[in-house]
């Protein structure tokens, strides 16, 4: 997770240089759980049950361990979800 905020940052236009470094020093400061990857939960059966990637389905699986649902913008992966798994996502726009 702290590389994937990094490196949207990076792209978003508005951190570089000094600025991007002291953004990506200050993650730990957000209170975000991390959790490992053992912790996880069923990533690479639901990878393979999805056809989607190990990166994708960690969110899916992390949504489905701590019974809630993962928001994304990533229509693919919201298309991909089929069965119960797709009860564990929906698009960032109906986050409120």
């Amino acid at each position: 997770m702290p590389f994937e905020a990094v490196n949207a940052l990076k792209y978003s236009g508005h951190y570089e240089g000094e600025r991007l470094e002291e953004a990506s020093k200050s993650l730990p400061e957000y209170g975000i759980d991390l959790v490992s990857f053992n912790k996880t939960g069923s990533v690479t059966e639901i990878a393979n049950n999805l056809d989607i990637t190990i990166y994708d389905a960690a969110y899916i699986a992390l949504a489905q361990n701590h019974d809630t649902k993962a928001y994304t913008a990533d229509g693919n992966l919201l298309d991909n979800l089929k069965g119960d798994y797709s009860e564990l996502a929906e698009h960032i726009r109906t986050y409120s």
